[in-house]
């Protein structure tokens, strides 16, 4: 843990970096509460690919505080990972509060219609979203009625 810690210390302190690929580096829940505080102090990060990881609903509600800070991060990768509806619900949170983040990308994670319809239901309060991927999780007819609605709306 203490090069992780150390990591963290580095990435804050690179207030040059715009992007930061962490994939497939088995980062767990304990191992998100170690990055966040070098994610807070870096000011400059616009992409972070987490995908690929051991990260579930803790983690990402870990995270998510960094995510509630962040203005200038535009780009969020947690593919491939094992968050749930509680991540999920963590995540729109973040999409009903911030106004920078563009792309999220949380296909093939374990949300099923619970999360996703909270995660669409913030998108009605977030305009500047472009691109939203939860492919390959558990959606079902929930998700796909509201998806029903708000085209019908348009």
């Amino acid at each position: 843990m203490a090069d992780l810690k150390q990591f963290s210390v580095a990435i804050g302190e690179l207030n040059y970096l715009l992007s930061l690929t962490l994939q497939g580096n088995f980062i767990d829940d304990e191992m998100t509460t170690w990055l966040v505080p070098g994610l807070i102090s870096n000011h400059t990060l616009r992409a972070l690919d987490i995908s690929n990881n051991k990260i579930t609903d803790q983690g990402m509600i870990n995270l998510s505080s960094y995510l509630m800070r962040t203005r200038t991060l535009m780009s969020l990768d947690l593919t491939n990972n094992y968050i749930g509806n509680d991540g999920g619900f963590a995540m729109s949170l973040v999409i009903k509060e911030d106004t920078r983040l563009k792309n999220i990308k949380l296909g093939m994670n374990r949300i099923d219609d619970n999360g996703g319809y909270k995660i669409l239901r913030s998108l009605s309060q977030n305009e500047f979203i472009e691109e939203l991927d939860l492919s390959s999780n558990d959606l079902g007819h929930h998700v796909k009625t509201f998806n029903n609605f708000r085209h019908q709306k348009a």
